[in-house]
């Protein structure tokens, strides 16, 4: 695993608190999102996977509409948004992504 934050990977223990989507998938029948770097104004936290690994998901709240962060957890953290979608699209991403059908 990379580095965290300049932690190592041992040194950051996992507190087994919330959801560890899967690993890569090479399965043909993942779908990809589309993410950007185009940040909400208004966010609100509303579900999120554990940040024991590198890469970090959060479901977020936005003035009505919902949206996804990805999150590398790097020396740099690189971060990308998906969405926005109505709540109903926005929770079956979610599940896709927890579930390891969606990257």
């Amino acid at each position: 695993m990379p580095e965290l934050l300049g932690l190592e990977a041992d040194a950051w223990p996992c507190p087994r608190l919330s959801a560890h989507p899967p690993g890569r998938s090479t399965a043909a029948t993942t779908t990809h999102i589309d993410w950007t770097k185009e940040e909400p104004v208004r966010q609100r936290i509303v579900d999120y996977t554990c940040s024991c690994r590198a890469l970090v998901y959060e479901l977020l709240s936005c003035g009505g509409h919902y949206m996804i962060r990805r999150t590398h957890q790097t020396t740099s953290p690189k971060v990308f948004y998906a969405g926005p979608w109505p709540r109903a699209v926005a929770e079956r991403v979610w599940m896709m992504i927890l579930t390891g059908e969606a990257r």
